[in-house]
């Protein structure tokens, strides 16, 4: 941070920007080489994009190369120090606690499953992890005592719409939560014709974590 800026730098060791190019590099569809196309792929929009983003920000993108020897992008962004009222921090506040029931998250990305138990983690529950469909079932199959279930839909061997609907054949009341990235209408529909419970769009909110776990617990 540097006079209420966030800094941002990114360095490689390529082919570097003449000082000649480096004034036109920010324009669409401009690359520092003729070949580059060729040689690397790209269409040159890439920084002038970038630009356009930092500039809706309040921020300024720059570079710094020589020929040969690699290049230095930075670009700064106005960083403000948010003020909120204690009353307000209070509120939000995660009241809930749980009596350790037992949730299975069905999750192949081990990186979305290592956030939702991140923020489950001091609720008292007792987590579980299933990396696809047929993890999912034979879990299922084995614990009787399984409260609540979010569903990844999108995960190799088994998706979640074959994986709810084959659960649901034996565990008819069981929550089952639908968790995916595509939240389009069909695939809300996909979902809750293959027995899911209901629906949690990704990126997953905290918020809406908490308001399934009291909706179904």
């Amino acid at each position: 941070i540097e006079n209420q800026n966030l800094v941002f730098f990114v360095k490689d060791t390529g082919i570097g920007i003449s000082e000649k190019s480096q004034k036109k590099i920010f324009k669409r569809f401009i690359q520092a080489a003729e070949n580059t196309e060729k040689l690397y792929g790209g269409t040159g929009l890439g920084l002038a994009i970038s630009k356009a983003c930092v500039e809706l920000l309040g921020g300024e993108i720059n570079v710094k190369s020589e020929k040969n020897k690699g290049a230095e992008f930075y670009f700064t962004i106005p960083y403000k120090v948010p003020t909120v009222p204690k009353k307000e921090v209070q509120n939000k506040k995660i009241k809930s606690k749980f009596s350790n029931e037992k949730i299975l998250i069905v999750e192949d990305d081990r990186t979305n499953y290592q956030y939702i138990e991140a923020v489950l983690i001091n609720l008292n529950l007792d987590i579980h992890h299933a990396l696809n469909g047929i993890e999912a079932i034979n879990f299922v199959k084995n614990n009787d005592d399984l409260k609540l279930i979010f569903m990844d839909i999108r995960m190799p061997e088994l998706d979640g719409y074959e994986a709810t609907a084959i659960i649901r054949r034996t565990n008819p009341f069981l929550p089952i939560v639908a968790q995916t990235a595509y939240a389009f209408e069909n695939d809300k529909k996909s979902a809750f014709e293959s027995g899911c419970s209901d629906f949690i769009s990704k990126p997953i909110k905290k918020a809406d974590l908490l308001k399934m776990l009291n909706k179904y617990l």
